[in-house]
């Protein structure tokens, strides 16, 4: 049960980052900050990163265990 949960929400990042890949190139003009993706429901996990004026990142990993309650 607990992998078919994993599964399904890996499934659902995937689907938002692809779905902002397309509007972050849409938004890259002057002025463009970036966009900053969280996760309301799971608390905090690490410091913010960011990468240089003029860079972007071109991929992302996540690291999904059991859940726990």
């Amino acid at each position: 049960l607990a992998a078919g949960r994993a599964a399904m929400l890996g499934g659902q990042v995937l689907l938002l980052l692809v779905g902002l890949a397309g509007t972050a190139r849409a938004g890259a003009g002057p002025g463009w900050e970036g966009y900053v993706i969280a996760m309301s429901n799971r608390g905090d996990w690490a410091w913010p990163e960011m990468c240089p004026k003029g860079f972007y990142t071109s991929g992302v990993s996540f690291k999904l265990g059991p859940l726990v309650g």
